[in-house]
């Protein structure tokens, strides 16, 4: 191979070192804690699958509320519902699709071990609960289901339908987002077939 022939080749290489690093965007993400162990391990497959750096930034509503309707730069916000039902912070949305990544029940677990609960009917739910944890009969923990899997815990059950107050992360691309396509895609790949393995696994029903 002549000189020439080289300098090429080693400038074509360059000029796709160059695209590659302009095609490749960093991401940043603010979501909800409730969702964080599913989000990290998907957060992980869209980074081998688009090449992309994806930054999440977790904190409670009332927090992810601020940090929208702040001067805090972001492009893709997954946060429970109620965040977006502020005027403040649903501003900053760009307008598209806003769709439901996952939900999730609050449920009760006890101890593994310990006696269980009756939380069967929404009239006597509350007062089984309040008559465990008085009599000192159960460890008892009141909580999202996605975060009650823990081997040291046993899931009593949902609350019932009629109390029942699911809470669904619902996921928008800021309208002053810095890599607007980088975040479409991201939203795009929460819906896919991988995405929805990991919500599934992670104790949470997909959309």
């Amino acid at each position: 191979m002549g000189k020439w022939s080289i300098t090429v080749l080693f400038g074509s290489l360059l000029v796709l070192a160059s695209a590659s690093a302009v095609q490749a965007a960093e991401l940043q993400v603010i979501a909800g804690g409730g969702i964080a162990a599913a989000l990290n391990e998907i957060a992980v497959l869209f980074e081998r699958a688009s090449g992309h750096k994806v930054v999440i930034r977790y904190g409670t509503a009332p927090e992810l509320i601020k940090m929208a309707a702040s001067d805090i730069r972001f492009d893709l916000g997954v946060a429970p519902q109620d965040v977006w039902t502020d005027a403040a912070a649903r501003a900053q949305l760009a307008p598209g699709p806003r769709p439901d990544v996952a939900r999730v029940g609050i449920g009760v677990a006890v101890r593994s071990g310990a006696p269980k609960p009756d939380i069967s009917k929404a009239q006597t739910a509350p007062r089984q609960i309040a008559d465990a944890v008085a009599n000192c009969q159960a460890e008892l923990a009141v909580f999202g289901l996605n975060v009650l899997i823990d081997p040291r815990l046993e899931i009593v059950g949902p609350f019932p339908a009629e109390v029942q107050r699911e809470v669904v992360y619902v996921a928008g691309v800021a309208g002053n987002s810095k890599e607007p396509e980088a975040a479409k895609a991201f939203l795009a790949y929460l819906m896919s077939p991988p995405a929805i393995a990991v919500i599934k696994a992670k104790g949470l029903n997909p959309g």
